[in-house]
This record gives C-alpha cells, sequence and structure tokens, in this order.
C-alpha cells in the first residue's frame, strides 16, 4: 500500500502539517536548516492521531486554492510522478494521462466520483466523498485530529461537527507562502528558530521549490471550475471566500 496523502514534522514544541503540492517542501527545508529543536517524529503514512497530539504545542499546515491543486496534482502526473498518479496507473486508468493538458476534465470528471474515492487512497470512502472533495479531505486528515478514522464511520451533520474541530493554531496559504511564513517565524515560531535574521534574509532571497513542470492553464473549462469549487466547498468558505 501506498503512503499517505501528507507528511507529519514534529519537534519538541511544534508540529508542521505537511500538506502535499501546497509549498510544504520548501517549508521543510527551512524548518531542517533553522530550527534549533529536535525532530522527534517524521512520518511520511499517518496523519496526527489522538494519541499523538499534544495541546502543548504549535500546529501550523498550509493551503492551497482547491484548483491550483488540482492542476498541479494532475501536471505531477503527466510528468510520470505522484502517489495518485502510480495508484491510477496501477489500477488501469494510466490513460488519463496520456491527453496531455487536453485531458485534464476527463481526468478531473473520473476522481470526482465518489464511487472512485478509493483508488486515490484507501482511507477515503464513498460516504466521505459525497460530502467532501478530495483536497478537503487532505486537509482535513491533517488538520483535524482523528478524521482520518472517525469520518467513515460518522453521519453528514457529525462529520461535520467534527470537520470543524481543527488543531492547527495556524494556516498559511501557498499564495502568500514567504509572507505567511515570514510572519509566523518572526512571531509564533521565533524561539525555536537559530539565527533568526539570518533565517528572515533567507526567506527574502529563497526561490520557490516547484515539483512540477509550468504548464498553461487555458484548457480549463469554467465547468471544470465550478466543479471543483462545489466539491471543495468546505475550503473556499474558510479560506478562499474572494476567489
Amino acid at each position: 500500500m501506498l503512503g499517505g496523502a501528507g507528511e507529519v514534522l514534529e519537534f519538541e514544541s511544534f508540529c508542521y502539517l505537511q500538506n502535499q503540492k501546497t509549498g510544504s517542501t520548501f517549508v521543510e527545508k527551512f524548518l531542517r536548516t533553522f530550527s534549533n529543536q529536535t525532530l522527534k517524529r517524521y512520518d511520511k503514512h499517518a496523519p496526527v492521531n489522538i494519541f499523538d497530539y499534544n495541546e502543548t504545542k504549535f500546529y501550523f499546515i498550509n493551503v492551497r486554492n482547491p484548483l491550483e491543486l488540482y492542476w498541479s496534482l494532475f501536471n505531477y502526473g503527466l510528468d510520470g510522478r505522484g502517489e495518485v498518479f502510480v495508484r491510477l496507473s496501477r489500477l488501469g486508468h494510466g490513460h488519463l494521462y496520456q491527453s496531455d493538458t487536453s485531458g485534464f476534465d476527463a481526468w478531473l470528471s473520473f476522481i470526482q466520483k465518489p464511487e472512485h474515492s478509493r483508488l486515490l487512497h484507501p482511507k477515503y470512502t464513498e460516504a466521505v466523498a459525497r460530502q467532501f472533495g478530495f483536497m478537503t479531505w487532505r486537509f482535513l486528515r491533517l488538520a483535524c485530529c482523528g478524521f482520518e478514522d472517525l469520518a467513515p464511520v460518522l453521519n453528514e451533520a457529525d462529520r461535520l461537527k467534527t470537520a470543524e474541530r481543527l488543531i492547527v493554531n495556524k494556516v498559511i496559504k501557498t499564495e502568500t507562502l514567504k509572507d505567511d511564513l515570514y510572519e509566523l517565524v518572526s512571531n509564533e515560531l521565533s524561539p525555536y528558530i537559530k539565527k533568526l535574521k539570518p533565517a528572515l534574509l533567507w526567506l527574502n532571497e529563497a526561490q520557490h521549490i516547484n515539483a512540477s513542470n509550468v504548464r498553461s492553464k487555458d484548457v480549463i473549462r469554467s465547468l471544470a471550475t465550478e466543479m471543483i469549487k462545489s466539491r471543495e466547498a468546505y475550503l473556499y468558505n474558510k479560506f478562499y471566500l474572494d476567489v
């Protein structure tokens, strides 16, 4: 079985929840370079559960416009990389990546169907997929303690209540990643950073780490955009009301 949809980097006093395709590699590189604390846990497979959660620690996570996330995930697959690409290819759906960017709509329509949810991740069940899009589920399994295991056995009302009980103290956006991280390091994370001034200078001068090739989004049709906004309403309502 393949790994999870994100990683957990837990230090002595804080924990970074590494939401995939949101600039998390950039943040991880910064933390590994400038944190003055020991990395206690680096888990590529499991999110934070009730036994791991420590309310005295500072938790933060990245979030990204879901449309950009889907586009990035599709492009990653066009490059022959990524967990979703590997899973779909192994299960006989590699043809979804054979039309280059013009195949985005077909790929999106396929993975958005709740009956295909377990093709994306074995714990992303059809019942959960009918309520939350894949990018919302990826966020919640990290930001909401125990959500991955609880969500499949709850009804819709209780699932929504659970989704509002986030453990994160701060959410930083990919769209303003360097500015948000700079503010976070200058304030909440400052006690845990060695050589604060050089660290902030590094943030000012560092380039983003782009893990996939940049391709034009001209092929994205309005129908696809509306589909994503509907399926990922949780993320849009919480973080992207102005989009």
